[in-house]
């Protein structure tokens, strides 16, 4: 069950956002100026803070999915499917199987759950960045807790996971030397001419590897 979610969860990576609320009339009145607005590199919507990025991005690749966004910063698709339809599984011809990923957002519009057959995660918002990530599934119970660079790039995650059910919440205090227990360091951000990271170094105990994405954005 560990090794399924962080294989589901790993791509992504979050950064603040501007926390801005809209209402229903105020997003009718207000579309073309949010079009506008997302030609800039400080645009940011709920969805582009989810993954880490701002700016007129049209497409995010990663090791393991494609997400493609809208002019708004709204994501449309992963994988080409749309991912609010909820969870689904992909049977391929050998009989093996492929989890494909279900979001849901809150009244606000922040993406606040991923799930797959196989388990859910719940992410806690705070400021327009998640900071911490629940999940279970299988009998597992985990929680992840994010401390954040000042530009809003993941330093640091603590990740904690029990069978029993009773999870004691994890805590980042600081910086973790040698990057020892269940903390993933991340450091050696790239950043590409819109200020998105492309290229980072994720350590862990003594496990080092670096980790890509490509971004596309519109008008280019």
């Amino acid at each position: 069950m560990r090794t399924l979610l962080i294989s589901i969860f790993a791509a992504l990576t979050l950064a603040a956002c501007t926390g801005s609320k809209t209402t229903a009339s105020d997003e009718t009145a207000n579309d073309s100026t949010n079009v506008e607005a997302a030609k800039g590199d400080d645009f940011v919507s709920p969805d582009l803070a989810f993954f880490g990025l701002k700016g007129p991005v049209h497409i995010l690749k990663t090791k393991y999915s494609e997400y493609v966004f809208d002019e708004k910063g709204t994501l449309l698709t992963v994988d080409g499917r749309d991912p609010f339809q909820g969870p689904d599984r992909k049977i391929h011809e050998d009989g093996s199987f492929e989890e494909l990923i279900g979001y849901e957002r809150n009244s606000e519009g922040y993406i606040v759950s991923a799930s797959t057959w196989e388990g859910e995660t719940e992410f806690i918002w705070d400021e327009g960045q998640v900071i911490r990530e629940e999940s279970a599934g299988e009998g597992m119970i985990g929680m992840t807790v994010y401390t954040h660079n000042e530009d809003g790039t993941i330093a640091y995650a603590a990740e904690s996971w029990k069978s029993d059910g009773e999870e004691e919440e994890a805590e980042v205090e600081g910086e973790c030397e040698d990057n020892s227990g269940d903390y993933v360091a991340y450091s050696d951000y790239k950043k590409d001419s819109h200020g998105n990271w492309i290229s980072r170094t994720r350590s862990y105990i003594e496990e080092k590897d670096t980790e890509t994405r490509k971004i596309t954005y519109f008008g280019e």
